[in-house]
């Protein structure tokens, strides 16, 4: 009897030996869950698929990267992306399932305001952590959403910079090409309301045109046959059609009636490729402002930052791109330093972040007062002019004319 027992005993301490066993190993075998990151950004037309490409490229050598460096708070980080398209209701689905069912804990927002603004929206029904840099609508903040930061410039303090440069330049007669979209109708609100504040002398003509038009003659032959003549067409549309318009303006003889070429974006660098291929030599003399210069210091961040894309494509990242990696660094490491993915407790802590970003230290403006743009958005950023002085000619070499160097 009593050897039966020990029998019984061995064979059952075996078998939990066994379980134990074969549980950690399954355990150990299983790949730990992963941390998603959603990208919903153009990748077909009528959207800027040029600019959606390169953001795209960022978040895939940022996941990359930081994978290669054993991820974050232990687990690796996986990218779930989609293609916005320009119809809202695309990007809100893309949304709805990338929450509900790939349960991503922030979105690399979209790009153009037309779309950003519903999705913004739209996390109040599905919420996650959403970030935005090149957005420009001010509603993406001035509407304080609980979970909507911005690491990028916004409508009415790009138009207020614009100014100072207009009248730094003397430039009193301005016609304004502006997309029918939240982007294009927000420059020309905000030109307006600063033009009152900083510069009553100047007149300005706003001439709209439909978004993703591939002939912009009708527009820019009214502004030709204004009188007196402009000093100057701003153009405020998105790639590729910002070039379009800039290669018929031409094609009308702009330049020859003294009319300059400035665009409202810094479009040419996001592919300086596309820009020579459209406007040929016709490009040289046009302007654009950016926040971006060869002459300003970049952090370690930045650098570092910098020398892994050029490795990685070859080529050099546009600002934009600068401040979608200060976007994934600022999540990673709310994550890391908060040890949770719980949205509340990251949305706090990222409100009040002090990092070092990529061109500058990051710390975020929260006033509460209904209406500010100045909520969960980052404002340490400078704006400057350049101008293309020959063909062919990268960004990087291209002139800065304001501010004035030295």
């Amino acid at each position: 009897m009593v050897r039966r027992k020990t029998v019984g005993i061995i064979v059952a301490a075996i078998v939990i030996i066994a379980i134990i066993a074969a549980v950690a190993y399954f355990t150990a075998a299983a790949p730990k869950e992963k941390i998603k990151i959603g990208v919903i950004t153009p990748l077909s037309p009528p959207g800027d698929y040029v600019s959606g490409k390169l953001i795209l490229e960022t978040a895939q050598l940022f996941v990359e990267w930081k994978n290669a460096q054993g991820g974050v708070a232990g687990k690796k980080l996986e990218l779930v992306t989609a293609d916005q398209t320009l119809d809202s209701s695309v990007a809100i689905s893309h949304l709805s399932r990338m929450v509900s069912q790939d349960r991503i804990v922030a979105l690399i927002g979209p790009w153009e305001s037309l779309v950003a603004v519903p999705v913004a929206e739209a996390t109040k029904s599905y919420p996650v952590l959403l970030f935005f840099t090149y957005s420009w609508a001010d509603e993406l903040t001035a509407n304080h959403y609980p979970y909507v930061f911005r690491i990028g410039v916004y409508n009415s303090l790009i138009a207020g910079q614009s100014l100072e440069f207009f009248k730094w330049k003397g430039w009193k007669n301005i016609a304004v090409l502006v997309e029918e979209s939240p982007y294009g109708f927000g420059q020309r609100d905000a030109l307006k309301e600063w033009a009152k504040k900083k510069y009553p002398e100047a007149k300005f003509t706003f001439i709209p045109a439909a978004m993703g038009k591939a002939d912009y003659t009708p527009e820019l032959s009214k502004i030709k046959d204004l009188s007196p003549k402009p000093d100057v067409l701003v153009i405020h549309l998105n790639v590729p059609h910002a070039f379009v318009a800039a290669k018929q303006a031409i094609e009308l003889g702009f330049p020859e009636m003294g009319i300059k070429i400035y665009f409202g974006n810094d479009c040419p660098t996001w592919d300086p490729k596309s820009f020579w291929e459209t406007m040929g030599k016709a490009g040289v003399g046009s302007m654009y402002p950016t926040y971006y210069s060869p002459h300003m210091k970049l952090t370690k961040t930045g650098e570092d930052f910098l020398k892994l894309y050029r490795d990685k494509y070859g080529k050099e990242p546009f600002i934009a791109l600068f401040w979608y990696w200060d976007c994934l660094r600022i999540l990673c490491d709310a994550i890391e330093k908060t040890g949770s993915t719980n949205l509340d407790t990251l949305a706090k802590y990222i409100e009040n972040i002090d990092v070092e970003g990529t061109t500058g230290r990051i710390k975020l403006e929260n006033d509460p007062t209904p209406g500010s743009p100045l909520w969960h958005q980052w404002i340490g950023m400078t704006q400057f002019t350049f101008e293309f002085t020959e063909y062919g000619q990268e960004p990087a070499k291209a002139k800065q004319i304001y501010p004035p160097i030295g």
